[in-house]
């Protein structure tokens, strides 16, 4: 049988996130039923910059030709069905969609979406974009989409568009829309669909946390929004500076755990929201894609809109999420230093060690009437001491890699 390979391309906030937890958790599962995943997670990401024309020479430390080379040895190397996963392949150019086609010449491609209703991606669009730095405030971007719905911070969320691009010459059964389930669905509904376009068994796979990209409140998003204008250009590395610190911790660990209203759409954008998720559901209709699921879950209930969005951020509220913010800040701040200081410590007493070593060396040597240390010696001996001291390194919370 001809070897098939499963792109998920994407859109990014429809699960994505917790697929991929669940998929990663549970590669010999996957395995044992004839699916590999290649490589790392982390080169699946490589893999959608390389694809999407976006690296950064002063960041990313990425060969794209290496990055091509290596996937397409590990499709080589196995027998089995591969599978890739990205959400933001969403967004990769017709270039990169065709060398990454030309690289699975000889297997079955299939084309897989998660696609949700723009009522709800619309909020989270934009919490997303304000989580990787940026400083336009709701309604300025709510208005940028309903007049440029090509801006590339919404055009990957244009389902229809992005099925054509990397659906392009295959049969619309081999493009498979998979929809998020509407709220108040069986928590393992979308894993169910998901599983069910790869041929695999959904009770065999690790359970994971759902919540692995959790959602900010109104206020929450709006603190981060001011803090991203008020760095200006510092934290200029937005993968190894800016997400570090910002991001994956700020955003993710501290302002998570703040109270505030939840992000939902205006009622006056409620209107065109509809009309485009229609326009969306009747063009995937006429495709004749393989939908997984219900195109009735695209076009959002008028209940799961969420109570009327305030028009403006509580400024009590924002001091109150900013307050929490800088707290915790200044906890994470003591227990750096207190790190600092203990690594700074274990420094200073292997110092002591090498040269209380070296005294005792030298004087042993005196006694023996050598001229001089061994050769490579204090080599050794260094190299021991900063072993012994790597081994007693502890991670901190900012060494988190990105």
């Amino acid at each position: 049988m001809t070897r098939r390979a499963f792109l998920h391309v994407g859109c990014p906030k429809t699960g994505t996130t917790y697929l991929q937890s669940v998929l990663w958790a549970s590669r010999p599962a996957l395995r044992g039923q004839g699916l590999h995943l290649p490589m790392a997670l982390s080169d699946h990401f490589r893999l959608s910059l390389v694809l999407r024309d976006a690296i950064d020479p002063a960041t990313d430390d990425v060969d794209p030709q290496e990055v091509l080379d290596s996937f397409a040895r590990e499709v080589e190397d196995t027998d089995l069905d591969v599978l890739i996963t990205h959400e933001l392949l969403s967004s990769a150019t017709p270039d990169g969609v065709a060398r990454l086609r030309d690289l699975l010449v000889d297997l079955e491609v299939h084309v897989v979406l998660t696609t949700r209703d723009w009522q709800r991606q619309l909020p989270a669009e934009w919490q997303q974009g304000v989580k990787t730095r940026w400083v336009g405030d709701y309604d300025d971007f709510l208005d940028t989409v309903r007049t440029h719905p090509e801006d590339p911070r919404w055009a990957r969320q244009d389902v229809v568009r992005v099925a054509a691009l990397w659906g392009a010459g295959l049969p619309p059964e081999q493009v498979h829309v998979v929809t998020v389930p509407p709220p108040g669905s069986p928590p393992d509904l979308l894993r169910d669909r998901f599983c069910s376009v790869l041929g695999i068994d959904p009770d065999t796979l690790e359970e994971v946390d759902g919540r692995r990209n959790p959602s900010l409140t109104l206020e929450a998003t709006e603190v981060l929004r001011r803090v991203n204008a008020a760095l200006g250009d510092r934290l200029p590395r937005p993968r190894s500076g800016y997400n570090r610190v910002a991001r994956f911790w700020f955003a993710e660990k501290v302002l998570t755990s703040t109270a505030g209203t939840p992000l939902t759409l205006p009622p006056e954008h409620r209107a065109w929201c509809t009309a485009g998720s229609e326009a969306q559901v009747a063009a995937l209709d006429e495709a004749g894609y393989d939908v997984v699921g219900d195109l009735a879950d695209l076009v959002g209930r008028p209940d799961d809109a969420g109570g009327p969005a305030p028009a403006a951020p509580d400024d009590a509220a924002l001091l109150d999420v900013a307050a929490a913010g800088i707290a915790a800040a200044l906890d994470q701040r003591l227990q750096d230093l207190q790190t600092i200081e203990r690594l700074r410590g274990e420094l200073r007493r292997a110092r002591q060690d090498l040269r209380a070593s070296r005294r005792a060396a030298e004087k042993a040597q005196e006694q023996e009437g050598v001229a001089g240390p061994p050769a490579g010696r204090w080599a050794g001996l260094a190299a021991r001491l900063g072993t012994r001291l790597a081994g007693r390194r502890r991670p901190t919370p900012g060494d988190r890699a990105v």
